[in-house]
């Protein structure tokens, strides 16, 4: 059973997208990249999962992270 939540960040795709960013040796270009992709394909479900999380990562990059933000994982 998958992970689902009503935060953006407490999902399977979130979860996987923060692995790979944990992972990544450049994740400022990583989450760009998942950022663009969402501006080409906006009808495809992952990648709008992915873009939120993304943005979520930036905003809490900018000082601004969602109230929940260290909860998530």
């Amino acid at each position: 059973m998958g992970a689902w939540e009503r935060d953006t960040l407490s999902n399977d795709a979130a979860q996987d997208l923060l692995i790979e960013v944990e992972q990544s040796k450049s994740p400022a270009a990583l989450i760009a990249a998942k950022l663009r992709e969402a501006l080409r394909d906006a009808d495809d479900e992952d990648v709008g999962f992915d873009a939120i999380g993304a943005a979520e990562l930036v905003a809490a990059s900018r000082g601004r992270p969602a109230s929940n933000f260290g909860e998530a994982r």
